[in-house]
């Protein structure tokens, strides 16, 4: 890929996102219902995917999702061509939405005492010791469930 596709017509067909975009509303939006259908499909016939690479890159991420979660019987396209559709929705949409995110960059986690000003207010001091390890889960220095810390330091390596 070159260069960066600037709206749907050059990633996919129109019928074909006609045909996945109702796919996603039939399956699996009752199941999922994210985004407000009214004002997605208003805007996609307002071809906002022309103009606002938020709304292309959440196109694109809305077929791929839907590519891999119906049944591919009801995509009119054989398996390597929705798996490289899917494929290639993601990748445009990343490429799409690239500057948002810094690159990744590995992280070492350490656990340890949690800081007061991470402590919850609404933490008591002191709890009875929880009924399936025997083993207290607070104290007044630290903020522990079963002994396990859930605060923990990131850094970069």
């Amino acid at each position: 890929m070159s260069s960066i596709p600037n709206s749907l017509d050059q990633v996919v067909a129109p019928q074909v996102v006609q045909n996945i975009i109702g796919l996603f509303f039939d399956y699996v939006y009752p199941l999922t219902p994210c985004l407000h259908r009214p004002t997605f499909i208003a805007d996609l016939a307002a071809r906002k995917d022309t103009t606002d690479p938020v709304f292309f890159a959440l196109t694109l991420l809305v077929l791929a999702s839907t590519l891999v979660q119906v049944p591919r019987v009801l995509v009119s396209l054989d398996k390597d061509e929705v798996e490289a559709l899917a494929r290639r929705c993601v990748r445009v949409a990343r490429a799409k939405m690239a500057y948002i995110w810094d690159d990744a960059v590995p992280m070492r986690a350490e656990y340890g005492e949690c800081p007061k000003e991470l402590q919850p207010k609404f933490a008591p001091k002191k709890l009875a010791a929880n009924a399936l390890t025997n083993s207290p889960q607070w104290s007044s220095s630290t903020w522990r469930v079963s002994c396990t810390c859930f605060w923990a330091t990131t850094r970069r390596m």
